[in-house]
């Protein structure tokens, strides 16, 4: 028989129990790391915008299309954009995914923390695999939303 006693002392739905206000400060209190988190999002709109005006230079490009009218510093504009555009989608890819692998370790480390802190009793009412299994997956909810999705 399971017991009403949880790492959050109550055995609720997480719907009910989930609020915007509680995931930021479960997110603060993980400490991520402010100025990648900031430099990634800023170089992923960096990247964004160039792949927006890449089919704008390509339109130009093929209007004019002809031999004769073949402008190369023109198509070298197109190729340095999509240079650019990679270099920064792969930078900012790389920042985000090293910020969210610091947050879910530091995410680990508080929930951890939190589960030696709990009575035996916690441990007699619920199953350890189930509280490993779900401190591994929640956190690496948590990691996707803010290294995949968040960009």
């Amino acid at each position: 028989m399971r017991n009403s006693y949880s790492l959050h002392g109550e055995d609720q739905s997480l719907n009910a129990n989930f609020t915007w206000h509680k995931f930021m400060n479960l997110l603060n209190r993980s400490k991520p790391n402010l100025v990648i988190l900031i430099v990634g999002f800023l170089i992923s709109l960096i990247s964004t915008g160039i792949s927006l005006v890449i089919p704008m230079f390509t339109k130009t490009l093929i209007d004019g299309s002809s031999i004769k009218n073949m402008n190369m510093g023109f198509i070298g504009v197109i190729i340095a954009a999509f240079l650019i555009q990679a270099a920064t989608g792969a930078i900012s890819s790389f920042m985000m995914g090293y910020m969210g692998e610091q947050t879910v370790a530091n995410l680990r480390k508080l929930v951890w923390d939190k589960i030696m802190l709990l009575k035996v009793k916690y441990f007699d009412d619920h199953k350890v695999g189930d509280t490993a299994s779900r401190l591994t997956n929640d956190t690496t909810v948590v990691k996707s939303l803010v290294a995949d999705q968040l960009p």
